[in-house]
């Protein structure tokens, strides 16, 4: 199994890569129907479970005889596995910019047939900006609607609804229903912000070298590197520097040797 990549991007690659599967569709809300009993559908999501059980533990086994990168997400995914069948719960990936945070969410994602939040989704537009919000890290982040709108939802084991932010294009995104689910990522900077003030049953923080870092976003971002040297990075650095959050990890992964 090979996980290697760019941490995230558009499209583009340095190196050997893997395309993830595509994305699992939307479970149903549709209400049980009438002529089936509670009981046969108990026990239909009880057998369910059992098979995704097997699975998961098939392709943790998998994973902890593969390659180095399988090898070492190992034993997150069976962190995961064990957080979903106690669900609903939740897996936060925190981590500098260009150490894999999106990669390693996709590849977990896969392994577990779990969906994606992405902290992205939730930056607070230029207006609703505090003043100085360049000099505070995390300012730029709606953490209040990203945990009553998503995360507590679906620690409830409620379907989510709302809108993403899309800074492109400076307006809110249509918004759609998120389904809960045994377990859900959260991917992206600030995921252990503690304004977050929620329970995450697995943490991990992903990092890797300054030189490696550097590497991966000039190739990602191009012109726009300059932008993360001057703003982004000197925030995020500030965030761990404030909150230390490795060091309420479950797990520290470097990624410098398994995505390249």
């Amino acid at each position: 199994m090979n996980i290697k990549g760019v941490g995230i991007g558009r499209g583009v690659a340095v190196g050997p890569v893997i395309r993830m599967a595509a994305p699992l569709p939307e479970p149903s809300d549709a209400p049980r129907a009438e002529s089936i009993s509670a009981e046969t559908e108990i026990a239909r999501v009880e057998k369910s479970l059992a098979l995704v059980n097997a699975d998961l533990n098939r392709r943790a086994e998998e994973a902890a005889n593969g390659d180095e990168g399988a090898k070492q997400a190992a034993p997150i995914l069976q962190a995961a596995q064990l957080a979903a069948e106690n669900g609903p719960a939740l897996l936060a990936i925190d981590g500098r910019c260009g150490s894999g945070k999106s990669t390693l969410a996709k590849f977990l994602a896969g392994q577990l047939g779990c969906r994606v939040v992405h902290t992205d989704d939730f930056y607070l537009p230029l207006a609703a900006r505090c003043a100085n919000w360049q000099e505070q890290p995390g300012a730029n982040i709606d953490f209040i609607r990203l945990r009553n709108e998503v995360l507590q939802p679906l620690l409830r084991g409620k379907t989510a609804l709302y809108n993403a932010y899309s800074c492109a294009a400076g307006a809110f995104l249509s918004s759609k229903p998120f389904a809960a689910a045994p377990l859900t990522i959260l991917e992206g900077s600030y995921s252990l912000h503690p304004a977050l003030q929620t329970d995450f049953a697995v943490r991990v923080f992903v990092t890797c070298p300054p030189d490696v870092q550097a590497a991966r976003l000039r190739a990602r971002e191009g012109i726009r590197y300059a932008n993360f040297v001057q703003r982004w990075i000197p925030l995020e650095e500030g965030y761990f520097a404030a909150h230390d959050p490795a060091a309420r990890c479950n797990f520290v992964l470097d990624t410098a040797e398994i995505f390249v």
